[in-house]
């Protein structure tokens, strides 16, 4: 997804690992074919690659779909990773940037954005992906002591790609 995108491209540049310059792709699979499709044709054109989903019931699909076109489980297991228990958004507020994602909902207008439950800051983010995700990396980008407050599920997968492409 877009915020995906943002981020991961971001994390990416901040641990060393310049996509671009690698000729690496982050491609939303689902929203422009289907994942399934991208992995079968990764392996027939011997092009490396990972896939990334939420861990809800399309993310698990997504897995299904690659599945389905008759890859190893031991490939899918180390290619494909999901994220424990939701999506993206609640990934981010239960890692440690919940703080940050509020301030950042107050920059975007979000009036309450300090006080709300955590669900509902969940809840506005996945609302207005774009934006928050363009904060958040540009916030990355000028404190890099935040890092480390990323979880390490995103690292993991750009380390993971890293290892693929060696």
């Amino acid at each position: 997804g877009q915020s995906d995108y943002l981020i991961m491209y971001t994390l990416a540049a901040l641990m060393g690992y310049p996509l671009d310059e690698h000729g690496v792709s982050i491609i939303d699979a689902q929203n422009n074919g289907s994942p399934g499709t991208f992995a079968a044709l990764a392996r027939a054109l011997a092009i490396p690659w990972v896939a990334f989903f939420d861990g809800d019931n399309a993310g698990q699909e997504y897995l299904s779909q690659i599945k389905n076109r008759d890859f190893e489980n031991a490939e899918i297991t180390n290619r494909c990773q999901l994220i424990a228990n939701g999506d993206l958004e609640q990934l981010l507020v239960t890692s440690g940037l919940e703080q940050e994602l509020r301030n950042i909902l107050a920059r975007l207008g979000q009036q309450n954005a300090l006080t709300m439950p955590a669900a509902d800051v969940i809840a506005k983010l996945r609302g207005q992906k774009t934006e928050y995700a363009i904060e958040l990396c540009s916030h990355l980008r000028t404190d890099p002591s935040l890092l480390a407050k990323i979880p390490a599920t995103l690292k993991d997968t750009i380390t993971r790609l890293q290892a693929v492409q060696e």
